[in-house]
């Protein structure tokens, strides 16, 4: 008989919103799932009664294997047989997709893991490997399935993300070698691949007053792996010091009663003690933290690594998944943000270089004070923390 498909074509076919069947001709067809997968049956009629028979998924049936099993099936109908009857090798031992390989894996760190850790680990199989290798020949999995996916994460900015998504299938793909996999034909897809995050190009920011307001309403509503990196992301806008001075923020530095975050010179760039005012809104953040870490040396603790804080490529991840890319805004860049707005509205050029921990020689005469313009600082800091909140509530009438 004459069949209609080609093998660049069965290749090239796209998902859809449903699940959708191709045509080879003689009742063999192509099934595409929304996840991607593509699975051979064979529809046909015996003694009256409409029947299917699966014959494997693509592309560890060939178009040419399954156009052979079709064949079989056709010559055993014709003879009076049900070939759904007939077990092929294909249905036999069905090939092991990359879905049930991680299932299986789970379902043996489960034994040994907290369930809270498991859902951790699990985030980047399920939001980002299932939906397009669920239902794949895990034999058949190459590198670049894999990069593909790696390099849609790293387009987004989530280079740690990537990385977990990588060091997770590594982790499954090591687990179908235990169980003696690469004799039927698993292979490292994993082979050759890295994720290495590229040299800074600048902080980015965002210093119109309108998308600044959207930008600080999606910090509200994230909700992340930890309640200490959400909190600190808050923080960040508010103080405006550097990513990883924020992160390392001890609690015996930290003054509530006096409103002042003093950060010693060993944790500052310039190596020189530096003074915080904090306004009310950043007070009550620290307030509010205050039952859950201040038994312990630094305000936001890493959960899962007892005795140290977060680190700050966190709140980078974290404005990721709020949703903005490292083209909009960096964790960074909210100095820059409150450099230019606040210069833009008059304050002491003098005051804003100072609460950003800047060292001009010239302004100083050589002396340095760590509470130079304190005063000025405190009225400045209060102002900045009222104007944001002022944003939000634009923001939110939009």
């Amino acid at each position: 008989m004459l069949y209609k498909l080609k093998v660049k074509a069965v290749e090239n076919l796209k998902t859809k919103d449903k699940p959708y069947k191709v045509s080879d001709g003689g009742g063999l067809n192509l099934l595409l799932s929304k996840a991607g997968s593509k699975t051979w049956v064979y529809a046909y009629r015996f003694q009256g009664i409409q029947k299917t028979l699966t014959i494997g998924n693509f592309p560890g049936i060939s178009l040419k294997e399954a156009r052979e099993i079709h064949q079989k099936a056709r010559e055993a109908l014709n003879s009076g047989v049900d070939p759904g009857a007939k077990k092929t090798a294909a249905e036999e031992e069905p090939p092991l997709t990359f879905g049930a390989l991680a299932e299986g894996f789970f379902k043996e760190l489960s034994s040994r893991v907290k369930a809270s850790s498991i859902e951790q680990t699990r985030r980047p199989l399920d939001l980002y490997l299932l939906p397009a290798l669920e239902g794949e020949d895990a034999a058949r999995i190459r590198p670049f399935d894999i990069s593909s996916i790696l390099e849609g994460l790293k387009a987004k900015g989530l280079y740690n993300t990537a990385r977990r998504a990588l060091a997770l299938t590594r982790r499954i793909v090591n687990y179908g070698f235990s169980l003696g996999l690469a004799d039927k034909g698993l292979n490292d897809f994993t082979r050759g691949l890295d994720v290495k995050t590229p040299p800074p190009s600048g902080y980015s920011f965002l210093s119109d007053p309108a998308e600044l307001g959207k930008l600080l309403l999606a910090i509200d509503d994230y909700s992340g792996r930890s309640p200490f990196i959400g909190k600190a992301l808050k923080l960040l806008p508010l103080v405006f010091v550097r990513p990883g001075e924020l992160a390392s923020a001890a609690w015996e530095d930290v003054d509530l009663q006096a409103g002042l975050w003093t950060i010693p010179g060993d944790k500052m760039k310039m190596g020189r003690t530096h003074l915080v005012p904090l306004s009310r809104q950043a007070a009550d953040i620290f307030s509010e933290l205050l039952p859950k870490s201040g038994c312990g040396e630094y305000v936001f603790p890493a959960v899962k690594k007892p005795g140290q804080h977060i680190h700050k490529t966190s709140l980078t991840d974290a404005l990721r998944h709020a949703g903005y890319t490292s083209a909009q805004q960096t964790p960074h860049g909210f100095r820059k943000t409150a450099s230019t707005l606040l210069n833009e509205r008059g304050y002491n050029y003098d005051w804003i270089e100072r609460q950003l921990a800047h060292i001009d020689g010239g302004k100083v005469r050589g002396l340095y004070n760590k509470a130079l313009y304190l005063d000025g600082r405190r009225e400045m800091m209060q102002w900045w923390a009222d104007y944001l909140d002022s944003l939000k509530e634009e923001a939110l009438k939009r």
